[in-house]
Order: C-alpha cells, then sequence, then structure tokens
C-alpha cells in the first residue's frame, strides 16, 4: 500500500510508492553497498595524499564531506527543521567536498555507516540516511540525512545549534586490498652434497624410480657397459658396476633438478593479498547563529520566522518563496461550498425551528412567517487544476529551477477577513433573522463556516442564490509586498451550488516487480455519493525519501477516453498513465482532479435539506377509527368482526421517510394525532411535488393476539381514518 497525503490546501494529492517497492530507496542501498576493493601497496590511512594502484594509472584518496549549499530560494546551508505529522524532523544534506580533492586522484568508494549530531551530551543519532550520485557541480556522492527530534531535546538542540557549536559526525569505510610481497628462502641454499648410497645389486636391467622431488624425470633404465671396453674391475664385478652407474645417474638427475628449481626461485616472488576495511569518520562543525535569512530559515519550523518575506504579482497569481523546502506560499482562486469528505454531499448544515403562537404549541401550517430557518455552510479555499499547474510551472522558471515542483500553501498572510456579501445586507433583519457578517481572524487554512438565519421564506431566497448566482462576499488578507509595504488582498466567497470545492479521493499506486515503472494507479471513490471526476493534470515525481525534496517533475499523460470518470460510492477504478520523458525515474505521483462533482448535485442539496436534520414536528396529522368510535351504530355482522377487539395501533410516516409516528386507537379513544417533521426542504420544493403526502399502515390487537400490520399506503393533507376490516 502506497503512502498518501496531501499537498497544499487545494485540489491536488500526492501519492508515494511503498518503501518495499520504491525504486529510488533501492537504488540508494544499492549505491551504498561496498564496490570491489581496492588494491593498494600501503594503509590508506593519511589525508590529502593520493594512493597508486599497483599495475595501473589510478590513484585514489580519502574523501571529505561538506554540508551542501541549499537550493531553495535564498541559498544558505541545505539544513532544516522540518514538522512533519508526527513531530519536528531535523533533515540535513552532505555532499564530497570537491575543493579538498588531491589532484589527479579519484576519492575512495566509500560506504555511509552513519549520521549523528553531537551538541554537548545531547545526540542525535539519525535514523534514515541515504547515499546518492553527487549533484552537477562535481561532487562524487551526497548524503541525504533525517531523524526526529524528541520534544524534550528540541529546544537544546536549538540553542545549541544557534550558540554553542555542536558538530556533525558522518561515519564511512571502504574496503582495501593490501598486497604484500613476500620472497620465500632458497630451500636450496646451505645444503650438504648428496650422499650416494650403493644399492643392493640387482639383475639387469635395473629399473630407476622415478625421484619423489622431481616430477619432472620419468622411469628410465640403465644398461651395462660392453664386455670389450668396461675396464678391469668392472668386467670382474659387473654387479658392483650397476650399481655405481644408477647412483651417479641419480645423483645427476637430483642437481640437475635443484639447477631448475633454484632458478625459478631467483625469478618468482609471492604475492599475499588481505581484504581489509578503512575506517573514516569526517567532523563538520554544526553551528548557524541566526543572524541572517540564510540561517533564520533554518529554523523556521520552529520558530515561525523565516526571514523570507515578499508576495509578487503574477498573471497566474499572487505567490511567495518560503524557507521550506518545495513550499510556495500562495492565495486561492476563490472560497467556494464544501463537498464532504465522506458523504459527498454539499457541506450545509440545515436548522428548522417552530415559533410559539399566542396559544403555544406546534401549529400544522406551511406559513413560512410561522418558522425560522438556520443555514451553515462549510468554506473551503479552491483553486482551478489548470491555473495551479501553470503557477507552478511559472514559479519553476522564476526559481532558477530550484523549485522542481511547487507545494502550494496558504500561509505568509498577516491577518484574514471575511467581508460579507453586500447584496445580503439587511436581509436577515427584512425576514426577522440576521445573515453572516464580518469577521475576523477566519481560519483562511482549513476553511470557515458561515451561518445566515432568518424566517422560512429566507431559505427560499438563500437556495435559489445557491441554484443560480450564489453567494457571495471576500476573504481579505493582509501582506507584505516585495517592497515592504503591507497590502490588502481579496479573494471572492463564491457559495454555490453549481461550483463548489472537490472532495479529495483516494489515489494509490499499485505494487509492480523491483525496478518496474510505477505507472499504475487505483482511484477510489470514498464518498457516499456517485462522484463524477471530469478530468486530471497529473505529474510523476521523483522524490527523496529522506528529505522529501522534489528533485524533479515530469507530466504524465491519462489513459485516452477514461475521462470523464463516474464513480459509485466505494468504486475503484485502475489506470495505467503515459509519463512525457520515457527514461524519467521517479517514484510518486501528483493528481490535480480538473473537477470532481456529485452525479446529482442539485437534487443532492434537496435530499440534504429534507433529511440531514430533524427539523421540527410541526406537521400535525389527525387518526381516527369510525369503527370503534360509532361500534354501537355498527350492523349485526361488522359488529361480529370487531368482537374481541382491544385496540387499533397506527403507525404515520413522512413520504419516504424511515422515521414514524405511532398512535393507538381504543374503543374509549377513538381519535388521535401525530406530529411529523417539517423540513426545510419543506418550504424550498414544489408544493405539489408530494411535501404534503405521508404514509400509514395499522394492524389490531384481539384477546386472541396481534393481527398482522397492512401495507404501507398513501396519503394527502392533514387527516387519516383507519379501517380494521
Amino acid at each position: 500500500m502506497a503512502n498518501r497525503f496531501a499537498a497544499g490546501n487545494f485540489r491536488g494529492v500526492q501519492v508515494m510508492q511503498s518503501r518495499n517497492q520504491d525504486i529510488l530507496i533501492l537504488s540508494q542501498a544499492a549505491f551504498n553497498r561496498p564496490r570491489s576493493a581496492t588494491p593498494l601497496t600501503e594503509a590508506p590511512v593519511q589525508d590529502g595524499k593520493a594512493y597508486p594502484v599497483p599495475d595501473s594509472d589510478a590513484k585514489f584518496f580519502r574523501p571529505f564531506v561538506t554540508v551542501a549549499a541549499g537550493r531553495d530560494w535564498g541559498g544558505g546551508p541545505d539544513v532544516r527543521f522540518e514538522r512533519r505529522d508526527t513531530g519536528i524532523w531535523l533533515v540535513v544534506r552532505f555532499e564530497e567536498d570537491a575543493a579538498n580533492r588531491v589532484a589527479g586522484a579519484s576519492p575512495f568508494d566509500v560506504t555511509v555507516k552513519g549520521v549523528r549530531l553531537e551538541a554537548e551530551g545531547d545526540i542525535v543519532v539519525f535514523t534514515e540516511v541515504a547515499k546518492i550520485p553527487g549533484a552537477s557541480d562535481g561532487s562524487a556522492f551526497a548524503i541525504e540525512a533525517g531523524s526526529l527530534v524528541a520534544p524534550e531535546m528540541l529546544p537544546r538542540i536549538v540553542q545549541a545549534m544557534q550558540t554553542k557549536r555542536p558538530s556533525w559526525v558522518v561515519d564511512l569505510e571502504f574496503p582495501w586490498l593490501e598486497k604484500v610481497v613476500i620472497r620465500d628462502p632458497d630451500p636450496f641454499e646451505l645444503r650438504d652434497p648428496p650422499i650416494l648410497v650403493r644399492p643392493r645389486p640387482r639383475p639387469f636391467p635395473v629399473p630407476i624410480p622415478r625421484p619423489l622431488l622431481d616430477p619432472m624425470l620419468v622411469m628410465t633404465q640403465v644398461r651395462p657397459q660392453a664386455a670389450e671396453t668396461a675396464g678391469p674391475e668392472q668386467a670382474a664385478a659387473p654387479e658392483q658396476a650397476a650399481a655405481i652407474n644408477v647412483a651417479q645417474l641419480r645423483a645427476v638427475s637430483v642437481l640437475s633438478r635443484n639447477a631448475k628449481l633454484r632458478h625459478a626461485w631467483a625469478n618468482r616472488d609471492r604475492v599475499v593479498t588481505t581484504a581489509k576495511i578503512m575506517p573514516l569518520t569526517r567532523t563538520i562543525r554544526a553551528d548557524y547563529p541566526p543572524a541572517t535569512a540564510q540561517t533564520k530559515r533554518i529554523y523556521a519550523a520552529v520558530t515561525g520566522e523565516s526571514g523570507v518575506t515578499g508576495w509578487q504579482r503574477i498573471p497566474e497569481g499572487w505567490f511567495q518563496p518560503t524557507a521550506i523546502q518545495d513550499v510556495v506560499y500562495s492565495l486561492p482562486e476563490a472560497y467556494r461550498l464544501a463537498l464532504d469528505e465522506t458523504t459527498g454531499r454539499p457541506s450545509i448544515r440545515a436548522i428548522l425551528l417552530l415559533k410559539q403562537t399566542a396559544a403555544g404549541g406546534a401549529v400544522d401550517d406551511l406559513d413560512p412567517a410561522l418558522y425560522r430557518t438556520r443555514l451553515t455552510f462549510k468554506l473551503r479555499p479552491d483553486y482551478r487544476a489548470g491555473a495551479l499547474a501553470a503557477l507552478r510551472e511559472r514559479i519553476r522558471g522564476l526559481s532558477s529551477d530550484t523549485v522542481k515542483f511547487a507545494d502550494l500553501t496558504i500561509g505568509g498572510y498577516s491577518t484574514a477577513t471575511f467581508k460579507a456579501d453586500d447584496s445580503l445586507r439587511g436581509l436577515g433583519e427584512l425576514f426577522a433573522g440576521s445573515t453572516a457578517s464580518d469577521r475576523s481572524n477566519i481560519d483562511a487554512v482549513d476553511g470557515f463556516d458561515l451561518t445566515f438565519e432568518g424566517n422560512a421564506e429566507f431559505i427560499q431566497l438563500l437556495y435559489d442564490r445557491l441554484k443560480g448566482a450564489g453567494i457571495g462576499g471576500s476573504v481579505d488578507f493582509e501582506v507584505v509586498d516585495s517592497a515592504g509595504t503591507k497590502q490588502v488582498i481579496p479573494v471572492p466567497v463564491e457559495i454555490s451550488l453549481r461550483d463548489m470545492a472537490p472532495p479529495r479521493l483516494q489515489w494509490e499506486i499499485l505494487d509492480a516487480e523491483p525496478g518496474a515503472d510505477a505507472n499504475q494507479l487505483k482511484v477510489t471513490n470514498t464518498t457516499e455519493a456517485e462522484m463524477v471526476v471530469t478530468g486530471v493534470i497529473a505529474y510523476a515525481l521523483k522524490r527523496s525519501a529522506v528529505t522529501r525534496r522534489v528533485e524533479d517533475a515530469y507530466a504524465a499523460t491519462p489513459p485516452a477516453g477514461i475521462f470523464p470518470l463516474t464513480l459509485a460510492p466505494g468504486e475503484a477504478k485502475q489506470m495505467q498513465f503515459v509519463v512525457a520523458q520515457q527514461d524519467a525515474l521517479y517514484n510518486g505521483w501528483s493528481i490535480d482532479a480538473l473537477d470532481t462533482v456529485p452525479a446529482r448535485r442539485d437534487q443532492l442539496a434537496l435530499e440534504l435539506f429534507d433529511t440531514a436534520f430533524s427539523g421540527v414536528k410541526g406537521w400535525r396529522i389527525e387518526v381516527d377509527c369510525p369503527a370503534l368510535e360509532f361500534f354501537d351504530q355498527l350492523e349485526p355482522e361488522d359488529k361480529d368482526r370487531m368482537k374481541g377487539v382491544l385496540k387499533v395501533e397506527t403507525e404515520v410516516r413522512r413520504l419516504g421517510s424511515a422515521a414514524s409516528e405511532e398512535v393507538t386507537l381504543t374503543k374509549p379513544v377513538p381519535r388521535g394525532a401525530v406530529l411529523l417533521t417539517r423540513t426545510v426542504a419543506d418550504f424550498i420544493a414544489d408544493r405539489a411535488a408530494g411535501r404534503n403526502k405521508f404514509q400509514y399502515r395499522s394492524r389490531v390487537i384481539k384477546l386472541t393476539g396481534l393481527g398482522p400490520w397492512t401495507q404501507w399506503q398513501e396519503e394527502e393533507g392533514k387527516a387519516v381514518s383507519i379501517f380494521p376490516f
């Protein structure tokens, strides 16, 4: 299952590949594995020195690391505190220090073993560490590290980094091969001459055994000398002569072999290779006094002071750079009526109150003058997906390509004030109530509520406005522009059923084989209403799993013919996007919906007014049973049928409602009444469409038991008579 989180406050969602499928995490793990050891003739224990590789022109040196430069607006070190769902994280990026290289040599291929921050007894051990390829400035590698900082430790760590000069400690290591040339002693030096031992005489021919120490000789035979050439002694003792010849030949063979071996040992050295690991620890100062904007931005998530000010106006809208990675403050296009994330219905709370008459009690009447209504709308910031994409592209260019994909978020303003719709001023008083008035310090990020109240007929006016031009107003933001001048920027409020802030549907990346493209996505309608997705704008994101920085973004195209897409409640749909850049490496997605609307938006609003709230019990229905009331006047056969009847139970309900009211009729009390609920929908719907219709059913209770319920029957008006038979 992929991680899911929303980006910004608008129509977009972002999804990340699960960690066990994340191609960047897998490639980073492979990049940090030890490579083949470098053969060396001396231990690489000294910095600033080139170590040559035997029989090669290659040379290597022990690399240094340094804190990388920031890649967002404003520069400074690439260090920051970051606020996440789990708490405050400390994130840092290091790079191989290309400025401290040894000329003509390359850095050893190091493996990162750990990163920590040491600050006077407090140690932050970074739990997420990744070695990645270096940047385009020539660094051989970079290291990204992040860790959650314990809340009790956070103030001390911040103070230490600002005033006490703590240290980053980066533990590295690399393998190397120690090659030592060993010359073994000559096994034939200082050896006594061979001793000839006369063998026992043997019959001719005499086989000469293969010398045990000489693999180059083979079995041979020695023939006796001819009699005519032999000397007197040899002629007299042929066995002795043969023995002497064999011994001499054996001695010659051994001496010959010794000469060959001595030549081999004189021209051959033995090389002993030992695999070793060289640890390497680099310590870097981590003091960042917040005296400049470049260092003040490090603590923005903790202190709230980023040192970045200045709103800018471009054709795509207002924006302000921030000290937070990838985050750019922006103002929404408008505040619109929210669609509830659970129900999928317009976020409207409707309350109907019945006025008390002079005599007190409920009055059965649809006269709007007898009722008071209260409507509360939930408003949410909204932005057109197309304009959202255009603003991101413009910011990418204005930031010189440092902000690859802006996380557009509302912020960076002094105050946010709601200004009421001028066209509704005074209407609340006209209808014995009040309209939404000006409000200061509203929640402009998560949205806010607006409440309108007046007589029941006032609801009809507001409903007509909702279906038409809508209810207006504005949210005024006080900001400081790039010139340092305070300025008020109005953002319109548009409350309409025609254009609402859509809910964010659930998007997931389907797990694929490791290394495969993560472009299979599934969208699920998590609401209780049928939804129509008109279209999407999609980007494939290359995002660091440690720092969460977007390294690059690639435009993607959804499948042809799939949009507009209608999804039933709980329905899911799989689809495959096509990334424009075929060789792109990515591990996440950003999906911005062009629009997501209920399939029956007008009807949903009417149903909401009808069923979401109980309203007030102001609809009186008279119920009577003539057979009980006029029992004495019944015909004899009807009296027989009514024998044993104790009472008649009757249930009455609004048309289409599941809630019912009950009345029990008896001979002593053959008449009764129930109060059904009047709802807001009764005053905004066509009266001829059944707003005065109800349903009823009954059953007879006898001495012998309960009779069955009759089928629900429909009636209209204010009274109904029950006939048991």
